[in-house]
């Protein structure tokens, strides 16, 4: 059976080689942002207004939300705490509990290489970014 530094470490290969980011906070600002460009292009521009007010609020609330995105590698090693990544780690085992003993050797690589397994991770990884920390992945 893996230990919990090893379950940490195959979730850190696995986000960063499915390039996992998370948002914060920023995706409700920028709908926000981009409603009220198009609320106050519509009330000067009409139809035409409302379509370049939104707009224009989109890209701009995008460009200023730029680097508002998080790796997951990054939260799960300066982010979480012990009792997080506990959860995590126990969450993980559970999840992988019907894996034979001896895939345990190789499973780095099986979850790298089995989409199966890479399922697996993924899933719990999100459920537990999600149900813990209130954060959703993108990618």
């Amino acid at each position: 059976m893996l230990n919990n530094r090893e379950i940490i470490k195959m979730c850190e290969v696995l986000a960063e080689q499915e390039n996992l980011r998370v948002t914060i906070n920023e995706s409700i600002k920028c709908g926000f942002y981009a409603g009220c460009g198009a609320l106050v292009g519509g009330i000067f521009g009409g139809p035409i207004g409302v379509a370049l007010g939104g707009s224009l609020a989109s890209i701009t609330s995008a460009w200023m939300s730029k680097h508002k995105f998080k790796s997951v590698v990054e939260i799960i090693r300066e982010d979480l705490t012990p009792a997080q990544k506990r959860t995590l780690t126990e969450n993980m085992s559970r999840a992988l509990a019907n894996i034979k003993p001896e895939d345990y050797v190789q499973l780095a690589t099986l979850v790298l290489t089995s989409a199966s397994l890479k399922e697996v991770v993924m899933k719990e990884l999100c459920g537990f970014l999600l149900k813990e920390l209130n954060l959703r992945m993108v990618q």
